[in-house]
């Protein structure tokens, strides 16, 4: 539940930055690729669909990803994710799942750094509220 959350929340994100973020829009709507993020049983699963400027996502099964980015099951990703986000800049972390088969990718692999470089996009963003007087993550 948790890994399908997290990637309706990544689309939401991404649907928001499409809209507004003219350096995201710049690097994105140079491409042309269909990521498909799933669980190796396919009862999790998305892709993002990146046409020169407008990207489509579904929670669905794309039938000619360029690259898919597999994990082992939705208990398994959840792991994953909650390790990822103790440490985000220990880059050994998806290296050691990698390593052991619970980070798998096929397709075209050379998408993965590019999605890579546009994942620094998705972190919420900061604000400060006057009324408040607080900074809150969106």
């Amino acid at each position: 539940m948790l890994f399908r959350f997290c990637l309706w929340l990544l689309a939401k994100r991404i649907d928001g930055l499409m809209q507004d973020n003219k350096s995201f829009i710049k690097i994105a709507g140079k491409k042309n690729c269909v990521i498909q993020f799933k669980t190796l049983d396919n009862k999790v699963l998305r892709y993002f669909a990146f046409n020169m400027g407008k990207v489509d996502n579904a929670e669905a099964l794309h039938e000619r990803p360029s690259l898919t980015i597999a994990l082992p099951n939705a208990s398994e990703a959840r792991r994953f994710l909650f390790t990822m986000a103790k440490k985000p800049d220990d880059k050994s972390l998806a290296i050691d799942a990698i390593k052991q088969g619970r980070l798998r990718f096929s397709g075209d692999v050379s998408l993965l750094t590019w999605f890579m470089a546009i994942s620094d996009y998705f972190a919420p963003q900061e604000i400060t509220l006057p009324v408040l007087n607080k900074t809150i993550k969106l």
